[in-house]
This record gives C-alpha cells, structure tokens and sequence, in this order.
C-alpha cells in the first residue's frame, strides 16, 4: 500500500487536480484534501490492490518461506500426533476402518469334496472272484468232485474321513466256495474275514469319488466235508481300485476291481485252500 500512495503523489497529474481545492480558501481545502486522502487509503486498501501485479507485486522465488518446506517434509516421517501436530493431521475415523475381509471360498457343485459334516461312512458289498487251485482242489477232484474256481461272499464296513483325500477304517466279511460232487454232498469252504483297510480317494466332482485302497488281516477258513469239520487260520491282504459313483449327497454305489490273497491249510493232510486272486464287488456306501 505505501508504493500505490507514493506512486500516485508522483503523479505529474496531482498538482492540476488539486489546484481547484486550494483556491476555495483554507477551510474547505482542508476539508477537500481530508476527503481525497480518505478515498485514497481505501482505494489502496481493497482486494483488488491486493492482488499481484495491481496493487504489489507478486512473491518471486527468492522471497519463498524455505521453513515451510522443512515443516513438510518433517511432518510427513512424523508420527500420527506430531503430524497432527504440525497441521498433517491424518483421517482418524478412516485409519480405524478394518479392512475389508475377502469372501469365504465356496467350491462349485463340480467340484464337491467330502462335506465336514459327513466324517463316518457305512459300506456294504458283495463280491465274486476266482480261487487258484491248490492242494485241496486236487484232492477233491480226485474224490469225484467237480472243480469249483467261484469265490462269492460279502462285507460291511464302516470308515473315517480324516480327509477328503483319506479315510480309514475295516470291514467284517465272509467268503465261501463249494465243491459239487455228483452223489455226494457238496464240500464247502467259509472264511470269516477282519481286515483294517485305508483309502485314498480323490473327488470327481457331484459326489463321485476315484480311491486306492489297502487292506490286511485274518481269515478263518473253516471246511466241511461229509459232516466232518476243520479250521485254520488265512492271512489276509487285500489291494483294489475303485469308482463311487454319487447319486445322493450322502449315497454312493461303490465298484471295485481288486487283487486279494487268502490261503491256508484246512485239514490234517495240510493241503491248502485259496479263498481269493482276482475279484470283483459292488456296494453301497452312506455317509452320516
């Protein structure tokens, strides 16, 4: 403001304006004079005088504040109350928000797994295989009876799903196998069967399952021949692969293709028996 009143008082212009005032005698010169001063300090002393290159001059870089520049970068490593401190205060309310959480995964109904709920599974088959000759065969052959290679039997079993991918479990199981003879009463061979079994299994989606599984135990051969019993003991293994086709969330028909051992010494003579090679079972397994 003080270079706009210099400016104008070295106007050359000033002395032909006031000549006027100065010959109306000295009351109202003083008065005429007071009034130009008041309407220039109010000219010097609005806004549009403020502005750069009207009333002043504008700030050049050499004028610039550099202490601003260190309050900023200083604010900016500052922790939360000193930024807030030096006017960098952040946005508490949004700094509080939790973040947002991702939505849980949902498997599509192609690619459905064991559900967590159903951990206990029940299994029921039945199964027809091919039992090598052995010692026994022979022998019965030799005694006019026909030769019988037909293995037929069955079992439960019950079975957890530590995993989708693992379940363990046994299964109960009996197997016979006969020997027709033309006059004679038929010769006949039941095993009741324990086995601890494991299963890998690996979804197909919709409920179908593909597994491997394994079992061992014992058999109990028991052989009957014209009234006159005898026992012995079978080791068992038992090795398959099979298809659970899922028709329910809960129910699947079970197929299996397997390789089974079965065979040991029933009679005095110690001729063996086989009780298991090559077999094939369909089943029904629930879930619970």
């Amino acid at each position: 403001m003080p270079r706009v009143l210099i400016g104008i008082a070295a106007s050359p212009s000033l002395p032909r304006a006031l000549a006027p005032l100065l010959r109306r005698g000295p009351k109202r010169s003083a008065l005429g004079l007071g009034a130009l001063g008041f309407a220039l300090l109010w000219v010097a002393s609005s806004p549009a005088m403020a502005q750069p290159g009207v009333g002043q001059p504008a700030a050049s870089e050499e004028g610039f504040d550099e202490s601003f520049d260190d309050d900023f970068g200083s604010a900016v490593g500052a922790e939360p109350e000193e930024a807030a401190a030096r006017g960098g205060a952040i946005d508490a309310e949004s700094a509080a928000e939790p973040a947002e959480e991702a939505p849980a995964f949902e498997p599509s109904p192609g690619d459905e797994r064991v559900p967590e709920e159903l951990r206990l599974w029940f299994a029921g088959n039945v199964l027809l295989g091919l039992g090598g000759e052995q010692g026994l065969d022979r022998a019965l052959e030799a005694r006019g009876y026909l030769a019988a290679t037909t293995v037929s039997g069955g079992s439960v079993g019950i079975f957890f799903a530590m995993r989708p991918w693992l379940w363990l479990g046994g299964t109960l199981g009996l197997r016979a196998r006969t020997w027709s003879h033309s006059t004679l009463s038929s010769a006949s061979v039941l095993a009741p069967e324990g086995l601890a079994r494991a299963r890998l299994s690996t979804s197909l989606g919709r409920g179908s399952r593909l597994f491997l599984e394994a079992g061992v135990g014992m058999a109990i051969g028991i052989f009957q021949l014209n009234g006159v019993s005898s026992a012995g003991a079978m080791p068992r293994l038992s090795a398959s692969i099979g298809l659970a086709l899922g028709f329910d969330r809960r129910a699947a028909i079970a197929l299996r293709l397997g390789w089974d051992y079965a065979r040991g010494a029933l009679d005095s003579s110690g001729a063996e028996v086989e009780m298991g090679r090559v077999m094939l079972s369909a089943g029904v397994e629930v879930g619970e």
